[in-house]
């Protein structure tokens, strides 16, 4: 039988899940490229602009699904075990408690996935450490970063050599650790990481400012990013800062990231909402992207809904994370292994 406190744990991931996606995300600062619509090429955008004044009226674009084989790529297939480098699904001390549900977390870097997963210190379960899987060898290896407490099952980022956790960082070459004074005491949304560092979101009211790890010894809050206005049919107006470009999502819906190409890619977690069209079969989730102009050119859905039987259950749950790359992952993890997709919108 489960021990009282692991079934809190349990129950405390998933709302840490579900809170970090709907309230807050990361975002991603992005490279320079050229704009995918070509000068003097009509957008492939289904609404003429996603750009409206402060007071126009606006309406939420139809969404119109691509086939989900179409915008995404299976990259990885993990198989658990119980060996020092595999994947840890369980934990049994000698009394019998313990813990069933798999990896907590996970991030993509360097052509590697993170997985933060149940590991046996003699006597003791914990989340101390990291599986390593390495997508073109199929291998994998572990780090025993030993994050603070607080952070066991909270997101990270690898960034630079090293994992970063809201509280601390982990050299994973020389071991070398240190703590981070937190800026805020509950934070939200994902890590992300890119040329410059390490950053997270946080989310204060209707506003996101990007929080910045600075010199490897603390964070600070950089300008704000992005302000959102929401009505009651079931809209939201994103205003980002950087660029000028206001974007009008379905009213649950949350950031993910700048792509490379400097896209935006959000998550929505659906709501049957008549003021929301929606042509195509889909689950609860549905990823959406957004070009630089601020217009919907593409939309999929997961065909594995979170309410599906091979996921709900003590070992079943959905991740997302927005990889260095600027690329969005999630991982769906089965009572016989964990399935690894990379969105290609």
């Amino acid at each position: 039988m489960k021990s009282t406190f692991f079934k809190s744990a349990a129950a405390l991931i998933a709302a840490l899940m579900l809170l970090s996606l709907i309230t807050a995300c990361a975002g991603r600062k992005p490279k320079a490229a050229v704009d995918e619509t070509p000068e003097g090429k009509p957008s492939e955008s289904p609404v003429e602009s996603a750009s409206p004044a402060p007071n126009e009226e606006i309406a939420v674009p139809k969404i119109v699904l691509t086939d989900f084989s179409e915008c995404s790529e299976k990259i990885a297939e993990i198989k658990p075990g119980e060996g020092e480098n595999e994947l840890h699904y369980s934990y049994r001390d000698p009394a019998g408690s313990g813990y069933d549900g798999g990896p907590v977390s996970f991030y993509a870097a360097d052509g590697k996935l993170y997985f933060r997963d149940p590991y046996s210190y003699p006597g003791e379960l914990s989340f101390r450490s990291l599986f390593v899987y390495d997508i073109a060898s199929g291998e994998g290896s572990r780090i025993k970063d030993d994050p603070p407490e607080e952070d066991k099952l909270l997101d990270f980022a690898v960034s630079d050599g090293r994992v970063v956790t809201y509280h601390g960082w982990f050299d994973i070459e020389s071991e070398e650790s240190m703590g981070l004074y937190p800026l805020f005491r509950i934070p939200h949304g994902l890590f992300m990481s890119d040329d410059e560092g390490v950053y997270i979101l946080e989310t204060i009211a209707n506003c996101m400012f990007k929080v910045r790890l600075v010199d490897n010894t603390e964070w600070k809050a950089e300008d704000k990013l992005v302000e959102t206005e929401s009505s009651v049919n079931e809209w939201k107006l994103w205003r980002f800062a950087d660029t000028g470009i206001s974007i009008v999502t379905p009213y649950q819906a949350s950031f993910i990231c700048r792509d490379e190409n400097g896209a935006y890619l959000f998550l929505d977690l659906y709501s049957a909402d008549e003021s929301i069209e929606v042509e195509g079969e889909h689950t609860q989730w549905i990823i959406m992207k957004y070009d630089r102009a601020g217009n919907l050119v593409k939309a999929c859905s997961p065909t594995i809904s979170w309410v599906d039987e091979r996921i709900w259950g003590d070992s079943g749950r959905i991740s997302f994370a927005c990889g260095d790359d600027g690329s969005f992952y999630f991982a769906y993890t089965f009572a016989d292994g964990v399935e690894v997709y990379k969105a290609k919108l």
